[in-house]
């Protein structure tokens, strides 16, 4: 068995691709793979693909499947991966050389399931935004407190940042049928978790691509973007993440998110055109008027529930 297996979904990214396979053939370990999985890209990935592969046989393997996205894809690679711990990169980023040495360290050592680290945002214009504090040290939290990060938007839920324990993904997949997979899947593998490390520490390079599907402004993306939001709703609700005032503004925190991102959609769109979406959206709203009124900002309240009772009328008070 190997120590680590490295997947890496491919779609489009013939530009960036060697960038990223470099810095992970640039990695200081011993015994560990890379899995290239070419998500039926239509530009020339497969030909770098193969390259890399013929060069280095002992480390890249090289998979081919039918186009089925990112959550897809990842899910695709994890039966075929020989380590004993797994992670992602998105094959349009890269890493630092260190990286998984000092994850694989803290991992082991902690004896923990899940390690996580920073990045930073790159922009082509060559911007960079990245945390600020990075100072190196190690951290061993409960599971309950990174959960409860994620929530307010603290930490982020990038898989990529990431190295896990194999075992983690025993009971749970990544979602394949929504874009922000990272947002829905993490909360359930860190509650697998006891304890989690955090190694404070910037490894990960995250290239900001405005082709990027995830920050296209698009009704499939909202629509998206709120389901994968309305879902940390429905897992603070059921694992009671949190009590009193601060559950009542973290759970009113994530209606306004969830509203503002409805409202993006109806305005993208028609809704004659996409009548099941607006439709699911509004069963999910309905479900948030079961909670007593001093609990929900009355604001959002009265305009759920025009939503969701009144849907033909608000549409035309305020988007004809």
């Amino acid at each position: 068995m190997k120590q680590l297996s490295i997947i890496v979904p491919i779609y489009n990214t013939e530009k960036y691709l060697r960038k990223c396979v470099d810095s992970l053939l640039e990695q200081d370990l011993d015994d560990y793979e890379i899995l290239l999985i070419n998500d039926s890209s239509p530009d020339s990935s497969i030909d770098i693909m193969k390259e890399y592969e013929e060069k280095f046989p002992n480390i890249i393997r090289i998979f081919s499947k039918e186009n089925g996205g990112l959550g897809d894809t990842r899910n695709f690679g994890i039966p075929y991966a020989k380590g004993k711990y797994v992670t992602f990169v998105d094959s349009d980023d890269y890493i630092d050389y260190n990286m998984y040495e000092e994850l694989f360290d803290v991992i082991k050592c902690h004896d923990v399931d899940i390690v996580y680290s920073n990045f930073q945002t790159e922009y082509l214009d060559g911007r960079i935004e990245g945390c600020d504090k990075n100072s190196g040290q190690i951290y061993i939290r409960s599971s309950l407190d990174v959960l409860r990060d994620m929530m307010w938007d603290k930490l982020n839920c990038s898989s990529c940042t990431k190295l896990f324990k194999r075992t983690v993904f025993s009971e749970y997949k990544f979602p394949e049928n929504n874009i922000y997979e990272d947002r829905i899947a993490m909360h359930m593998w860190i509650l697998q978790c006891k304890q989690v490390a955090w190694v404070d520490k910037v490894f990960y390079h995250y290239v900001e691509r405005s082709s990027s599907i995830c920050h296209l402004i698009t009704p499939l993306n909202r629509y998206h973007y709120f389901m994968a939001e309305f879902s940390r709703i429905e897992f603070i609700e059921k694992h009671l993440l949190f009590e009193g005032e601060e559950l009542l503004e973290v759970r009113n925190r994530l209606i306004r998110i969830c509203f503002f991102t409805f409202e993006e959609f109806v305005l993208l769109t028609k809704p004659r055109c996409f009548q099941k979406p607006i439709k699911h959206m509004r069963a999910k709203f309905k479900t948030l008027l079961k909670f007593p009124s001093r609990e929900l900002e009355v604001f959002y309240r009265k305009r759920i529930r025009k939503i969701v009772y009144f849907w033909p009328i608000y549409y035309w008070r305020h988007f004809s």
